[in-house]
């Protein structure tokens, strides 16, 4: 199964305004080869989080999506 598969084309994402497709030379807003960590323990994450945010460059892009905290979260 190709990649391209799993993912929506812009075409299929219905939004005109955005510029996500033109990031790479594939054309298409999303990337492989990259690295995940999982981080179930929601102080561990927010730390995570922190770190990573703390090293973003002009340029580069953060995007949160379903993200939901509860009071005893870290």
């Amino acid at each position: 199964m190709d990649l391209s598969d799993w993912f929506l084309t812009p075409s299929e994402r219905g939004n005109t305004s955005t510029t996500i497709d033109l990031r790479n030379d594939a054309r298409c807003a999303w990337t492989d080869g990259n690295h995940v960590d999982v981080l179930i323990d929601g102080a561990s994450y927010f730390d995570h989080l922190l770190d990573a945010a703390c090293e973003l460059a002009r340029g580069d892009l953060l995007a949160l999506t379903d993200w939901q905290g509860d009071a005893d979260d870290g």
